[in-house]
């Protein structure tokens, strides 16, 4: 970033970087490569993380889209479920958070939740903080209300949600534009 610019890489978002890369890392590998073995993230997997939580303008996070895009079978889906849980219940969450994963069809959507699920039910620490409901494809952070849920892209529906971080699932698939055009925290 030029030194002009009002975005800067701050301690504050190195510290928050570290946080999350931490909390990734003492998680589970649900299934794949790597299963049952400790979370070790990828050099191209830390620099998603530090791009999305280092920037800051002011002392807010300044990246407020991230896209991720690489070939099936590379642990994205395993990544994008950490970072929900980062949010859930990690050094991210914060009281009443909504989180989403979203696709254009219900199943899509819940292919993230399954592998956090997973990721839960792998960690007996977060078994107790979070409150599995999988018939909604639902979780809930006992400590801070926290919502996560898996949804359908059908943007008409979605109205009065107030999310503090959409995932999106094959976005270049989407029919339009309406649902990933809502704020992140």
């Amino acid at each position: 970033m030029p030194d002009s610019s009002p975005v800067k890489r701050t301690p504050d978002g190195r510290r928050r970087t570290l946080a999350v890369i931490k909390f990734i890392e003492r998680l589970t590998v649900p299934s794949g490569h790597g299963m049952g073995k400790p979370f070790k993230l990828q050099p191209f997997q830390k620099l998603f993380i530090r791009a999305i939580y280092e920037p800051h303008l002011g002392l807010r996070r300044a990246v407020r889209r991230a896209i991720l895009s690489m070939a099936r079978k590379n642990g994205k889906t395993a990544l994008i479920a950490a970072i929900v849980l980062a949010h859930l219940v990690g050094p991210e969450a914060v009281v009443h958070g909504e989180i989403y994963s979203a696709a254009n069809d219900r199943d899509q959507a819940a292919i993230v939740y399954k592998f956090a699920r997973q990721m839960v039910e792998l960690e007996p620490e977060l078994a107790k903080e979070i409150e599995l409901v999988p018939s909604t494809k639902t979780m809930v952070a006992r400590r801070t209300a926290s919502v996560y849920r898996a949804i359908s892209a059908e943007a008409g529906t979605k109205h009065g949600y107030l999310p503090s971080l959409v995932i999106y699932d094959e976005l270049a698939q989407a029919k339009n534009r309406g649902t990933h055009t809502t704020r992140t925290a």
